[in-house]
């Protein structure tokens, strides 16, 4: 019969069955696979036990038990007993964070090396295609997770010479903040349009930005809705999928995307509110509501370009 352990979901150990996930995530980042972490995590809050034990704990056949003590000695994260029949026991876990974090930081050395490396060669070798005069190619790159994703932003927000637009939540603004994005924007010498919802709750995020850059919208009208425009030349829009938990974004150079995204922020910039409640006239304010049917076309159009997108990744 199995022993009952902190991987099992059961109400008895449910509060550490959570806390041990977490270690299994974090252990992942640091490029152990599921069981391996699973079995270093038991052997270091059961103690020592044989392969025998931990296949019956852990529910992993018996030769892949082997495999993965094996993986885990090779990485010196456990160790094992020359007794009879043999034990294994996982390295003081203080101990073993210090030596993945210097292999880590290893392994980033040696890429940065190759990386340069690599440019070196690349451009000692010339190029072989013809050149052909054409129409100009727009492209989209799909962002996975919020590094990748907040890289790309920041790269945007240092190229920019003119202007900076940003829509988004409370939530995206949230996650910005944290992400250094909006310390960026606020040392940017460019002008900056910021459109969001429930501003006034966050304000506190927008401290060294112009009151009157920072305006609020409806939470109806922008709730699928996040992007950052950068002089209108490139953008990085977010798909909202509530049905996945990664963060994933698109960057693109198109230009109908961006005429699509130019258009939609200047129709919610006008008549908007700022950070402060005061509202800013406009000559064409009275023209609001009349393009507010064109600011949800813009909106069908980025949704099907969103869903175009999900739809080219599966």
């Amino acid at each position: 019969m199995k022993n009952l352990t902190i991987f099992d979901k059961s109400d008895s150990v449910s509060e550490y069955s959570e806390m041990a996930d977490r270690l299994i995530e974090i252990l992942s980042d640091f490029g152990l696979t599921e069981n391996e972490a699973k079995i270093f995590i038991f052997l270091g809050k059961y103690g020592k036990k044989t392969a025998h034990e931990i296949t019956k704990s852990i529910s992993t056949p018996r030769s892949e038990t082997y495999r993965l003590l094996n993986n885990l000695q090779e990485k010196h994260l456990v160790d094992a007993t020359l007794e009879q029949p043999m034990t294994y026991s996982a390295i003081i876990p203080k101990n073993v964070i210090k030596q993945l974090i210097s292999e880590e930081k290893t392994k980033l050395k040696r890429l940065e090396e190759e990386g340069k490396e690599f440019e070196k060669v690349w451009e000692q070798i010339p190029e072989f295609q013809i050149e052909e005069k054409s129409q100009k190619e727009y492209k989209f790159q799909i962002l996975h997770g919020e590094t990748q994703t907040n890289n790309k932003i920041l790269e945007l927000i240092i190229k920019s010479e003119k202007e900076i637009l940003i829509v988004g939540s409370q939530k995206d603004f949230i996650r910005f903040y944290h992400s250094d994005v909006l310390e960026k924007v606020k040392k940017s010498k460019v002008d900056v349009k910021i459109l969001g919802t429930d501003i006034s709750k966050i304000k506190d995020l927008f401290k060294k930005i112009k009151k009157n850059s920072v305006k609020s919208i409806s939470e109806e009208i922008r709730k699928k809705q996040c992007f950052v425009l950068s002089d209108r030349s490139e953008a990085v829009f977010f798909m909202k999928d509530t049905s996945k938990k990664s963060l994933v974004a698109t960057w693109t150079d198109s230009e109908l995307m961006l005429n699509s995204l130019g258009l939609l922020f200047d129709m919610m910039w006008v008549n908007k509110k700022d950070i402060e409640g005061k509202k800013e006239v406009k000559e064409f304010e009275v023209d609001a509501e009349f393009k507010l049917r064109e600011l949800k076309q813009e909106m069908i159009i980025l949704d099907e370009i969103n869903e175009y997108l999900r739809n080219q990744k599966r």
